[in-house]
């Protein structure tokens, strides 16, 4: 009995790892997935999509200063864009 419950444990412990180890390349691949969408959009100006890229790297990566600034660009850039249309509708 005793040994069943020590190999029960183990399995447990090995499947827990697994999926920690799963989820942790899922991750991975989710980050470079919307770090490269974002910059993508940034570049061309895209700024509601590349706010929502950056929003999902903030939910997976929230200690990263990075995905903080680029949100910050991402504010300051749209803010400006939207006072340039404003300025040349009044023209």
């Amino acid at each position: 009995m005793a040994s069943w419950v020590w190999i029960s444990s183990r399995i447990v412990l090995l499947s827990g790892w697994l999926v920690a180890r799963q989820l942790v390349a899922q991750s991975s691949d989710d980050v470079e997935r919307y770090a490269e969408q974002g910059q993508r959009a940034l570049a061309q100006e895209h700024y509601a999509e590349a706010e929502k890229a950056f929003e999902k790297l903030r939910e997976l990566q929230p200690a990263v200063a990075e995905v903080h600034a680029n949100l910050g660009l991402i504010i300051f850039r749209s803010a400006n864009s939207n006072r340039r249309c404003r300025r040349s509708a009044r023209r």
